[in-house]
């Protein structure tokens, strides 16, 4: 691990934004990282810990994912999503709407969970279960942020962080009482939860190099400056490793190639010398 981790490094240090990363080998448990306590911008990976608090809700018998809410009209002024394309007047299960926020990043859904949670409860669950680097503080990120390293202005996490919530909720799946004890939910909610994040619909970060249907439960996050992906890779219906990737104070252009495809690159590229190293 020690050599895999000298490779992401080289892999990382080709590019003059900040990159920071966490990965734990599943087949053997070892954790390596760069910088993985540091707080980066969590854009919306942060929405893996907002479904986990739902969740936790639907558990605690405080939450039906059958009940409809109303997608509020105010919400459909973001810049992610499929419901910016649509008129208002739409009413969805929870269930739905949660699955949107995840799969397609959708921000009015995203609005329509926090109101519902309130940012308080996300946070003390976030602290519950020890993301200690990670807040919410918008329900919808502002438009008009710069991102200039100002981690109060909007949601920041660690990839740290987001790898233990990842791990918390694999553990889950297979029944760990001790990561079902610190989520407050329960082995079919954590296989929810697994399923939903498997349906993510962009791929051009950690799957986009390996090989074809690979099958990953994860979450990106895109600002205009960062753009990251932090999920868990099978092989074979089998867990193999957890990654999480954030890139930091990426040019919105890179030798005239937009920052976002570069950024993107790197990302798939570290993740394939990791499913190489452990395949």
């Amino acid at each position: 691990m020690e050599e895999l981790g000298k490779k992401l490094n080289s892999i990382c240090d080709e590019y003059e934004f900040q990159t920071n990363w966490t990965l734990k080998n599943l087949v053997n448990e070892q954790i390596i990282n760069r910088d993985g306590d540091k707080k980066v911008y969590s854009a919306s990976t942060r929405k893996i810990a907002i479904l986990m608090t739902a969740l936790n809700q639907v558990y605690e018998n405080k939450l039906d994912l059958s009940e409809k809410l109303e997608i509020k009209p105010d919400y459909f002024k973001n810049t992610s999503g499929v419901f910016r394309f649509c008129e208002p007047g739409f009413s969805m299960q929870i269930y739905n709407i949660l699955t949107l926020m995840i799969i397609v990043s959708d921000n009015a859904c995203t609005g329509t969970i926090v109101d519902l949670l309130g940012l308080d409860l996300i946070n003390e669950f976030c602290k519950r279960i020890g993301m200690y680097n990670t807040k919410h503080i918008h329900g919808i990120p502002l438009e008009n942020l710069e991102y200039k390293g100002d981690l109060e202005e909007t949601n920041y996490t660690s990839s740290n962080d987001v790898t233990n919530l990842l791990n918390l909720i694999l553990n889950g799946k297979y029944n760990c009482s001790d990561s079902l004890n610190i989520l407050g939910t329960s082995q079919n909610l954590c296989s929810l939860a697994l399923n939903i994040l498997s349906g993510q619909q962009f791929r051009t970060k950690i799957p986009a190099l390996l090989p074809y249907n690979t099958v990953v439960a994860h979450k990106t996050g895109t600002t205009p400056h960062n753009h990251n992906d932090a999920g868990i890779i099978f092989n074979n219906n089998m867990p193999q490793f957890i990654f999480s990737a954030y890139t930091s104070f990426v040019p919105l252009e890179i030798n005239n190639i937009s920052g976002q495809f570069v950024a993107s690159e790197l990302i798939s590229k570290m993740s394939y010398e990791i499913y190489n190293y452990i395949n």
